[in-house]
């Protein structure tokens, strides 16, 4: 089985950029960058918005040890073979292409995810576990769960 954990973004208004990824690997894959990100987190929940911009459980922490933590993080999975796939679309762009266009640059970018996590899926005869990050913040959400792969 892959295990893949997604997440999506934006700019601030959501006016010019959205962006969906996925990290997939196998149990052992991530039980090996599992071992180091707890050690490095000191048991702090990561969430990659509030430690680069000191909120949440990252807002007593000196800014120079935020940066360090996100950098050894960001080390620790570069470092790793769990892989990742990414789409993001030019909204600006999109919208001088395609004026009058429906909003759905976000469901767009997502189901690119998907279909490329299952096309990886089915040539490695594998089942993905695809698990995304479900935020109260934002308008467009994945659902929590997709289950897909080889049959």
């Amino acid at each position: 089985m892959i295990h893949v954990y997604g997440d999506d973004g934006a700019d601030a208004k959501k006016e010019r950029v959205i962006a969906v990824a996925v990290i997939a690997g196998t149990e052992e894959l991530w039980q090996n960058v599992e071992d180091q990100w707890v050690v490095r987190c000191s048991g702090i929940p990561f969430h990659a918005t509030d430690c680069e911009s000191d909120q949440g459980d990252y807002q007593n922490i000196p800014r120079e040890e935020n940066k360090a933590m996100y950098r050894d993080l960001t080390g620790i999975l570069a470092a790793s073979m769990v892989g990742g796939i990414g789409i993001a679309i030019d909204l600006t762009a999109q919208k001088k292409i395609i004026p009058g266009a429906l909003p759905l640059a976000y469901y767009r970018a997502f189901l690119e995810c998907i279909e490329r996590v299952a096309n990886i899926a089915e040539n490695l005869g594998e089942i993905a576990e695809v698990i995304f990050d479900i935020s109260t913040e934002n308008e467009y959400n994945a659902w929590p769960f997709v289950f897909m792969g080889a049959e």
